[in-house]
């Protein structure tokens, strides 16, 4: 079986910010986008995934994206109180995994799926500030360069999504 050539342009897929989202906790929704930077020589599909989709979500879940082109993905953070996440055990070790395939630029989304392609995957750590971005600042020794991008921190005149009528 013959390697697939465009294996190693996958490791040419940037992510900014590369390493962590920050979100607050409170019970409003938060966003971030995530920009990705195909400088490989391939068209690339991504798709994300998530640890709670209770509580994250992307938009678009994924996206083709040609060779020297950007795209903007949205992560989001539906909103939790730190009460609510250490009651369900859901407050450490949240992250978003990307996989990225390299496709032929004219494949579409169903005969990707079928085939087997050159695949790679990319972790997004999801911190809560006050909670665990801390103890991801303690882990590395090194400065980081726009590794982690941290959400605005919602204003207080900015009206609370009541999650009763969200279930109506």
């Amino acid at each position: 079986m013959s390697k697939n050539p465009a294996e190693p342009d996958l490791s040419k897929v940037q992510f900014n910010p590369s390493e962590s989202l920050t979100f607050y906790l409170v019970p409003k929704r938060q966003q971030c986008n995530v920009e990705i930077t195909n400088n490989s020589t391939s068209c690339v599909m991504i798709k994300f995934k998530n640890t709670n989709p209770g509580i994250l979500n992307t938009r678009p879940g994924e996206a083709k994206i040609k060779a020297g082109e950007r795209c903007v993905i949205r992560a989001i953070f539906k909103g939790a109180t730190k009460e609510e996440l250490v009651k369900c055990h859901k407050i450490f070790g949240q992250r978003y995994t990307v996989v990225i395939r390299a496709v032929p630029e004219n494949a579409s989304p169903e005969s990707i799926r079928r085939k087997s392609w050159a695949t790679m995957k990319h972790k997004f750590l999801v911190l809560f500030k006050d909670v665990n971005e801390e103890k991801k600042k303690e882990e590395s020794d090194e400065p980081q360069k726009e590794a982690s991008k941290m959400v605005p921190k919602p204003s207080s005149t900015e009206k609370v999504e009541n999650k009763d009528t969200e279930n109506k």
